[in-house]
């Protein structure tokens, strides 16, 4: 499991939003929308079929399941194992979020549908996009993050307070159904207005997680990579449009040469992934230096011409390492340390090495395959051993905090390069990518930022500059159970 489904900011419905309110100050009281009915499906053959998928998805059988996907999915959906898969988390899914409800259609066509769907118990909204082939079968299916539309739900900006409490007790709920453990910290400024922790940092010895709890972040540490590179070209080290033959030139793979800074930092340089075959057979301790993943990808065919496509590369990050240190002379978790989280104050944020003791540091929790009901497995031997530009550094929500304020305060880089890594150079499924940052309007808002999810990982960081409220949810349990505190966060922050 990558990182590829899970990438950034949900995408969001453009609405405007007004202007935010101090807390503790007088606004006005939220008024009621009258929440809007079930809406049912078109009568045309991609209607009828999304119906077929729902009720599945809701009320199904494993073998239902199975055998929906084995019919109603075209065989280019169905690659070995691809059903197991799909069974495997809408089941689990089913179990965790409560069935779906569709409340919007967005569009539709006899052989094409997007919808709009709720998550009875986690509240969470969806985008639904199903295409089918003449015999109705889906040649196209996804799933992703979505706004709660303006007009579904409650109305009225909120205040700290109440936005405080909403969440405190959403947070609560999942927690008590084992949906979320972690830490969560809404901030305006440098100023957390709240903050929570919850669930188990060390299952082993009960030890609870805390605010300051060190927790994996993932593919989140790509938006480091993204600021040492930009002060790097700052500095006038390096250019954008720099190739991988310019700035590394001992790189073994002649095709990929001409891959530039620009290509690496937006997943369209046409390198794949290092969690790979050879990754999992290989022993992670082997993993330390940026140089040790390379022999993993680094002779491997280009998925694409570099530049005519998009494909989530950590591999691509992992160059971008290996120039840092080229280009500065330091290594990279030095330099890192040096340039980054240091000037940020982000004294408890490092890559720290996963076979040394590191006080206060959370274990990632997975339900495995096979595991029994209930049954929790650590994930110790699944991921890499010390994290590196790609991701797998630890931090805490204080200190993502200090790094949100950092970067909008000028202390990182300059204001110039802020606006050039956090806006958008390509779309991507669900939004859109700018240098090593997810960027995404939220109801009429630029925003900037990262999740990142690997098994017993999941974590989000959306900033609003705006509104200068900085999100920041990272758990130490699968994928999406920091999704859903942030797009609840989201919601109540933005809401108007």
């Amino acid at each position: 499991m990558t990182n590829r489904a899970i990438v950034l900011l949900a995408a969001a419905l453009a609405s405007c939003v007004s202007p935010p309110q101090i807390a503790g100050a007088p606004v006005p009281a939220p008024r009621a929308a009258a929440p809007l009915p079930d809406v049912p499906l078109p009568d045309t053959p991609a209607g009828r079929t999304v119906a077929e998928w729902l009720a599945v998805v809701n009320h199904g059988s494993e073998r239902d399941l199975r055998q929906f996907y084995a019919t109603r999915y075209a065989d280019s959906l169905n690659p070995p194992g691809a059903i197991d898969d799909r069974v495997r988390f809408v089941l689990r899914s089913r179990e965790d979020d409560g069935e779906r409800h569709v409340r919007v259609i967005e569009a539709q066509s006899p052989d094409e549908i997007t919808a709009l769907i709720v998550t009875e118990t986690t509240e969470r909204w969806l985008r639904l996009h199903m295409r089918f082939d003449s015999a109705h079968r889906a040649i196209e299916s996804s799933f992703t993050p979505a706004e709660r539309p303006a007009a579904i739900g409650e109305r009225g900006a909120l205040d700290d307070a109440t936005i405080s409490a909403r969440l405190d007790a959403y947070v609560a709920k999942l927690a008590a159904r084992e949906l979320f453990s972690g830490t969560v910290m809404v901030a305006r400024g440098d100023r957390a207005f709240y903050s929570r922790a919850t669930g188990l940092a060390s299952r082993a010895w009960n030890a609870p997680n805390a605010i300051d709890t060190k927790l994996n972040l993932a593919s989140m540490g790509k938006m480091f990579t993204s600021v040492a590179i930009a002060q790097l070209a700052q500095q006038g080290k390096l250019a954008y449009t720099d190739t991988i033959a310019k700035l590394l030139p001992d790189y073994p793979n002649a095709d990929a040469r001409k891959i530039t800074v620009h290509q690496l930092l937006t997943h369209t340089s046409g390198l794949g992934d290092y969690f790979n075959e050879e990754y999992e057979r290989l022993s992670k301790d082997r993993l330390r230096a940026v140089r040790d993943y390379f022999p993993l990808f680094v002779n491997k065919p280009l998925l694409f011409e570099p530049g005519s496509s998009w494909s989530y590369s950590n591999a691509g990050f992992m160059v971008l390492g290996a120039i840092i240190e080229k280009v500065s002379g330091e290594d990279y978790f030095t330099y890192e340390q040096r340039h980054v989280w240091g000037p940020a104050g982000m004294r408890d944020t490092g890559a720290f090495e996963l076979d040394h003791d590191t006080p206060n540091l959370a274990i990632g929790y997975t339900h495995a395959p096979g595991d029994p009901p209930g049954a929790w497995s650590n994930n110790l031997f699944l991921h890499v051993v010390k994290g590196g530009p790609a991701g797998g550094s630890f931090s805490t929500a204080p200190d993502l905090v200090r790094f949100s304020s950092a970067l909008l305060a000028g202390k990182l880089i300059d204001r110039e390069h802020v606006d050039l890594v956090t806006s958008k150079k390509v779309d991507e499924p669900g939004g859109a990518y700018g240098y090593g940052f997810g960027v995404a309007p939220v109801r009429g808002h630029a925003a900037f930022g990262h999740n990142g999810g690997f098994p017993g990982i999941s974590t989000s960081l959306t900033v609003i500059p705006d509104l200068g409220v900085t999100i920041v949810v990272l758990s130490n349990l699968d994928p999406p159970a920091a999704d859903r505190v942030e797009g609840k966060a989201r919601d109540l922050v933005t809401q108007r």
